[in-house]
C-alpha cells in the first residue's frame, strides 16, 4: 500500500516498449498502479521510451486554444477529456512524456454517489485505468511508425498464434472472447483494441474487459466469476439497474480475475476475422483479401475511435493558423496504417464471419465457435 505522499514509480513493458510512470500517490494513481501491475516489468537500468506523470506543466503559455478543450504547446498539445487533462510532449515528432491530471472531489460522499450513478458502479478515480489505456497508451502508438491498432479482441491460441476478432460495437467479440478464453484453452490479450506491429506480432492491451448484462444471461459460469468480489451495494446495483436500463450496465474485471490468471503474451499474428452483422439466414464464413481487411480496418477505426482522432484534427487546425507544421494529422496517421497493415497482415488468415442480424445471443454464443477455431463450414 503507499502512503499519500509516496511517489509511485513502475516501469512496465507496455506494446513492446518500456513506459515509466512517476506518479504522486492518491486514490487515483494507485487504482492505475493496481492495473498497471498486468504487465511485464522492465528492468531498472532500462531506457524508457515513454514517461507518464500524473501533473500537468502550468507554465507553459499556449501558442494557441482552438477549441477550449484543446491547447496547442510549443512541442505538444493538452487534450481535454471531460475532468482529465493529458499533455503530450514530443522530442523531434517522438512521443517523450505525457502528463495527465484529473479534478476529483475530496471525501467519500461524492465518488459514492458517482458509483450509484455509472453504470459500471466505478467512481471517476476508479476509472483511470480505462482512460490511460484509451486516451494515453493507445494514442502513443499513433505516433510509432511500425505500429498500428486495430478494433478487435486478441487472443492467444492453443498453438500460441493469436486469432484477432473483429468489428464494429455490439457485434460479438467480447462474446467470442469469453467463450474462447473459458471453455477452449484460449488467452486473453486484448479487449477491443489490439496493437500490431511491422513484424507481424500482437502485442497484449490489458485494459480491464467490459462484460456487459447481456454476456451473463444463462451463462452461469461468467456470472459466479462476475460476482466472485461484488459487495452487497454492487449487487444491488446491478439488480436495479438490470430492470431499469439493462443495456448499458456493465462491470470492467482484471482479466487475471475474470480467466483465473491465465493471460497471453505478445504473440504471432495468425487469424484475423471480421464480424459483420446482415441478413443472413445463418452464420457462415469466407475468406476476404488483405487489401479488404485493411480498408474495413481503417473504416472501422475512423468511427470508433473518434474522440483522440478529434483532437489531432484540431491540433492540426491550430497548427496550420500559426504556419506550423503538425506533428501528426489523422490523414497522415491513416496513409501510414494503410501503408503498414498489408505487411503486418501478409501470410495471416483473413476472414469476414456473416451473423444473422437477429440471431438470439446464446445462439450466437454457441454457433460462432466451431468459425472461430476454424471447424465450421465455409
Amino acid at each position: 500500500m503507499y502512503s499519500p505522499n509516496e511517489r509511485i514509480r513502475l516501469k512496465r513493458l507496455i506494446f513492446g516498449n518500456a513506459v515509466e510512470f512517476d506518479l504522486q500517490s492518491c486514490t487515483e494513481s494507485i487504482a492505475l498502479a493496481s492495473e498497471l501491475s498486468l504487465y511485464p516489468a522492465v528492468s531498472e537500468g532500462a531506457n524508457a521510451s515513454l514517461r507518464v506523470t500524473n501533473s500537468i506543466d502550468r507554465v507553459v503559455q499556449p501558442l494557441a486554444t482552438n477549441p477550449a478543450i484543446h491547447l496547442d504547446l510549443p512541442d505538444g498539445f493538452i487534450a481535454k477529456f471531460g475532468k482529465t487533462s493529458f499533455q503530450f510532449s514530443f522530442s523531434r515528432e517522438h512521443l517523450t512524456q505525457v502528463h495527465y491530471q484529473s479534478e476529483l472531489q475530496p471525501g467519500w460522499i461524492y465518488p459514492a454517489l458517482q458509483r450509484l450513478r455509472s453504470s459500471q458502479f466505478t467512481s471517476y478515480a476508479e476509472t483511470i485505468g480505462q482512460r490511460v489505456s484509451e486516451l494515453l497508451l493507445v494514442p502513443s502508438v499513433f505516433f510509432d511508425p511500425d505500429k498500428a491498432i486495430l478494433h478487435a479482441t486478441a487472443l492467444e491460441g492453443p498453438d500460441g498464434g493469436a486469432i484477432l476478432i473483429g468489428g464494429t460495437g455490439g457485434v460479438g467479440k467480447t462474446s467470442s472472447q469469453l467463450s474462447l478464453c473459458m471453455n477452449h484453452n484460449y488467452k486473453f490479450l486484448s479487449d477491443d483494441i489490439v496493437v500490431v506491429d511491422g513484424h507481424g506480432t500482437a502485442w497484449p492491451n490489458f485494459a480491464f474487459p467490459k462484460i456487459y448484462a447481456y454476456n451473463v444471461v444463462n451463462n452461469p459460469e461468467i456470472r459466479e466469476r462476475l460476482f466472485r468480489d461484488m459487495g452487497p451495494i454492487d449487487r444491488l446495483h446491478w439488480a436495479t439497474r438490470q430492470q431499469l436500463a439493462p443495456a448499458s450496465l456493465r462491470r470492467r474485471i482484471n482479466p487475471e480475475k475474470l480467466y483465473d490468471g491465465t493471460l497471453g503474451r505478445n504473440s504471432p499474428l495468425r487469424r484475423y476475422v471480421i464480424l459483420v452483422r446482415d441478413n443472413t439466414d445463418a452464420i457462415y464464413s469466407r475468406p476476404i483479401s488483405i487489401e479488404l481487411a485493411t480498408e474495413l480496418s481503417l473504416s472501422i477505426l475512423k468511427t470508433e475511435y473518434g474522440v483522440f482522432f478529434q483532437h489531432l484534427h484540431w491540433h492540426q487546425v491550430n497548427r496550420n493558423i500559426q504556419g506550423r507544421e503538425p506533428i501528426l494529422t489523422v490523414a497522415r496517421l491513416f496513409e501510414r496504417w494503410r501503408e503498414l497493415l498489408p505487411g503486418i497482415l501478409e501470410g495471416v488468415t483473413c476472414e469476414a464471419i456473416h451473423v444473422p442480424q437477429s440471431v438470439d445471443h446464446i445462439k450466437f454464443r454457441r454457433d460462432i465457435i466451431p468459425f472461430l477455431t476454424g471447424n465450421g463450414p465455409h
